[in-house]
């Protein structure tokens, strides 16, 4: 008797305003995201700071640049230009952004719940 497995998809479609765009959940592509988090994270500090010096048009603009290089990087180059075009707020592209990143988180709980059961049942 032969045991059958299917192979798994390493990439998580999202599906924005009729465009689906893939998320690449490979270890390669989930270490690419996480340097992305920890430099934007660092660009977040900066934009902090141009807030207190009371630069808020200059701290509006990096908080853009922030969401479009986030989007650009979790969704692919253009991911950010195209869905603004659909919904040109930085509101609703934030409410998109934070969709996206809960749905993606989600997702991969449940493979790694399923990968925790795989090991346990292997013991």
């Amino acid at each position: 008797m032969a045991i059958k497995i299917e192979i798994q998809s390493t990439i998580i479609p999202v599906e924005i305003g009729g465009v689906t765009y893939e998320v690449d959940m490979s270890d390669d592509a989930t270490k690419v995201h996480e340097e992305a988090l920890a430099s934007m994270a660092d660009l977040g500090e900066k934009i902090d700071k141009l807030e207190v010096d009371g630069k808020k048009e200059e701290a509006n603009e990096a908080g853009v640049q922030i969401l479009k290089t986030s989007y650009d990087d979790l969704l692919g180059e253009g991911a950010f230009d195209a869905i603004y075009k659909l919904s040109p707020s930085i509101i609703l592209m934030m409410d998109y952004f934070l969709q996206i990143t809960l749905g993606v988180s989600e997702e991969m709980t449940k493979r790694q719940l399923a990968e925790k059961k795989l090991k346990y049942l292997q013991k």
